[in-house]
């Protein structure tokens, strides 16, 4: 009978410690909702964000610059600015003192309020200061010197503290921009799949939910598929994202998020058209990164964006059709790199028969190999499964190097294509044997052989 006992209270435990701390749209939902937190609903998406978030830097107060302005003029408007904030405040305490014990939400929305007015005071008077000493000395406020004149000054050489600031983080993010892309990369997905009837976000919306602690994200997220992006994770049953956000993502935060959004219709696509199917990762990832217009690794602390690849370090066919964790970001950089050129390639070729190819495919990686015979290529330059690997860096992937920034290889190269796009035209035998790739180096052309 105890060990009955001790067998419920494990599961119960297990249980609690599931709905704390456990991945899915339930508990992301818990976890944003409350004080602190506010929700914006869109035509497709519904946002659920923290009301505030850090952001790097002093505040600076807002004031209107003019490349003409003198210093004296400078501090006069910053002083009008700081009179006209004080008497706001001044107008805001006199409200407070009116309000009833009984209307807490008017008072709460009144302190808040003061607050920020607080704040923005306090920011004009730092300014102010930094540029007249007297009003400085006047209200008491110390004005940071240059380190660099200490001379042999113990604390010249020490780490600058970071500085942050508190900032409404729909407008720091920029939300309604960021809602409107997210649409547009809806319509892009649902078109290049031609499911736009079956899978409908004005219905029943995508929620997506921001947390900006990354050790609660860490809790919430889900098992992690391999991913260019591991600042988000997908709930596909409860059509819901969870995406990490830092000022440190901001500028990626776009297509990041768009990736995960694709990645989500293709899901639901596939549910509907292709229930028992499953996409080699090369093709899952190389899909959702084109639609999202996706060419980096998005970590949450860090973003992995080289201009250009190398030839040397391009992933082989083995390890794009059969990879590993990819634990190194820039492994996986040159994985999504090269699979979303592959993808846009053949689907921008013959879109009908990516799209049937989607419908019908099965196996996911280990079965990449005999689903190939469905794709156009198999028809055309790329003979059987061995072909297409053996003309994949010289057809698709050489435009991607830093190799092909150099306008004469490039040039060359789309020469070699078309030659051989010709030849096949004509009816002649597909190439056969060692594939002939062109290199210029400082003028001097040289032919090599895979």
């Amino acid at each position: 009978m105890k060990s009955s006992n001790l067998i419920l209270m494990l599961f119960a435990a297990a249980f609690v410690s599931l709905d704390v701390f456990g991945a899915g749209a339930a508990q992301w939902a818990k976890a944003c909702e409350g004080e602190g937190y506010k929700s914006r609903e869109f035509t497709c998406f519904d946002f659920f964000f923290p009301e505030k978030c850090k952001a790097p830097g002093a505040k600076k107060a807002e004031v209107e610059e003019e490349v003409f302005f003198t210093k004296e003029e400078k501090v006069e408007r910053l002083k009008t600015t700081l009179k006209e904030t004080e008497e706001k405040k001044l107008d805001l305490d006199s409200q407070l003192a009116w309000l009833d014990d009984t209307e807490e939400e008017e008072i709460k929305e009144a302190k808040k309020n003061i607050a920020e007015t607080e704040e923005t005071i306090k920011s004009l008077k730092q300014a102010i200061a930094e540029l007249d000493p007297a009003f400085a000395a006047k209200e008491g406020i110390t004005v940071a010197k240059d380190a660099g004149k200490k001379g042999g000054d113990a604390k010249k050489d020490a780490p600058k503290q970071k500085e942050f600031h508190e900032e409404d983080t729909f407008k720091y993010y920029k939300m309604d921009e960021l809602n409107g892309e997210l649409e547009t990369i809806f319509r892009d997905t649902t078109s290049r799949l031609a499911c736009d009837d079956t899978v409908n976000f004005s219905v029943s919306h995508a929620k997506i939910y921001f947390v900006t602690n990354p050790k609660l994200f860490g809790n919430l997220k889900g098992k992690e598929q391999l991913t260019p992006v591991r600042i988000v994770s997908v709930d596909k049953k409860a059509r819901s994202i969870l995406v990490f956000i830092s000022p440190a993502v901001k500028n990626h935060l776009i297509k990041a998020l768009g990736y995960a959004v694709a990645n989500l219709i293709l899901d639901e696509h596939m549910a509907l058209s292709n229930p028992k199917g499953e996409l080699c990762d090369a093709f899952r990832i190389g899909f959702c990164a084109w639609c999202a217009d996706l060419d980096a690794v998005v970590e949450p602390n860090k973003i992995v964006a080289p201009e250009s690849l190398l030839e040397n370090k391009l992933l082989l066919p083995s390890e794009l059709f059969m990879p590993s964790k990819l634990e190194d970001p820039e492994k996986r950089l040159y994985f999504t790199r090269q699979s979303r050129a592959m993808v846009e390639y053949i689907s921008s070729a013959s879109a009908e028969k990516f799209r049937n190819y989607i419908e019908t495919v099965t196996g996911g990686n280990s079965g990449f190999r005999n689903s190939f015979q469905n794709l156009y290529v198999a028809k055309t330059w790329a003979g059987d499964y061995d072909d297409f690997c053996n003309d994949l860096n010289f057809r698709i992937f050489f435009p991607l190097t830093k190799e092909a920034k150099d306008p004469a290889a490039l040039a060359e190269w789309n020469k070699a294509i078309a030659e051989e796009d010709a030849n096949y035209s004509g009816g002649t035998e597909k190439h056969k044997g060692p594939r002939k790739h062109i290199r210029i180096r400082n003028g001097v052309k040289s032919v090599y052989y895979k």
